[in-house]
C-alpha cells in the first residue's frame, strides 16, 4: 500500500496574499508612531509655554509687591538718579511726577500706591531714603529680626518728629555709617509703617 501526500497548490497563495496586509500594517504602525511623536512634541511645547507663563506671573507678582531690604535701601543711598530709576522700575514701581520735585523723588508701587519710596537729596546733606508700606509684619520683622545686635545693628534711642502737626516717634538704629529710623503712624486714616535711612558720611 502506497501512502501519497499531496501539497495543496493554494497554500503558497495564502502566504503570498499576506504581503500587502503586512505592508499595510507596517505603514499603519509607522503612521501611529509618527502621530504619537508629533503629539509628544506638541505636549512638550505646550508644557514649556505654561511654565514660562507661570514663571513670568510669579516674577511680575513678586516685583509688584516688592519690599525693600535694608541692603537694598543702603544701595539706593549711593545710587545716581538714573540708577535709582532703573532699580525702582525693575521692582515694580513708577515715578510719581505729580508729587516729586527737585529735592525729593517719589516712586509708587504699581499695585499698591500706598507703598512708596522717597529719595531726598539736599545740598551738603547725605541722601535720605524712605520706604513706606502698610505691612505691619514687614515692619516688625525689621525691628525684631533684622536691626538686631546679632546683625551688628545698635539701638540708639528715639527721635520725635511732627510732620503736619502729627507727633511721630522714630526708633533709631545705627551700624557703621548708616542710621535707620522706623516709625508707624496713621496718615489720613491709612496705617503706615515706614523705614527712613541715610548715611552719616558722604
Amino acid at each position: 500500500m502506497v501512502l501519497r501526500i499531496e501539497c495543496s497548490a493554494k497554500e503558497p497563495a495564502r502566504t503570498q496574499s499576506r504581503g500587502p496586509l503586512v505592508a499595510t500594517a507596517r505603514r499603519t504602525c509607522g503612521r501611529s508612531r509618527q502621530k504619537k511623536s508629533v503629539q509628544k512634541k506638541l505636549t512638550t511645547i505646550f508644557m514649556k509655554q505654561i511654565l514660562i507663563v507661570l514663571f513670568s506671573t510669579v516674577v511680575l507678582n513678586a516685583n509688584a509687591q516688592y519690599y525693600f531690604s535694608i541692603s537694598d535701601l543702603q544701595k539706593i543711598c549711593k545710587m545716581t538718579s538714573n540708577d535709582f530709576d532703573t532699580f525702582l522700575v525693575g521692582k515694580g514701581y513708577y515715578y510719581d511726577s505729580q508729587i516729586s520735585n527737585e529735592k525729593t523723588i517719589i516712586y509708587r508701587n504699581t499695585i499698591d500706591p500706598n507703598m512708596r519710596v522717597l529719595r531726598t537729596s539736599l545740598p551738603n546733606e547725605p541722601i535720605f531714603v524712605d520706604f513706606n508700606s502698610g505691612n505691619s509684619q514687614y515692619y516688625l520683622n525689621l525691628k525684631t529680626k533684622v536691626l538686631t545686635v546679632k546683625n551688628a545693628w545698635k539701638y540708639v534711642g528715639e527721635r520725635l518728629t511732627e510732620p503736619g502737626g502729627q507727633k511721630i516717634i522714630n526708633y533709631r538704629f545705627a551700624k557703621s555709617n548708616f542710621i535707620v529710623e522706623l516709625y508707624s503712624a496713621a496718615v489720613n486714616d491709612t496705617k503706615r509703617y515706614a523705614i527712613h535711612i541715610y548715611s552719616i558720611k558722604k
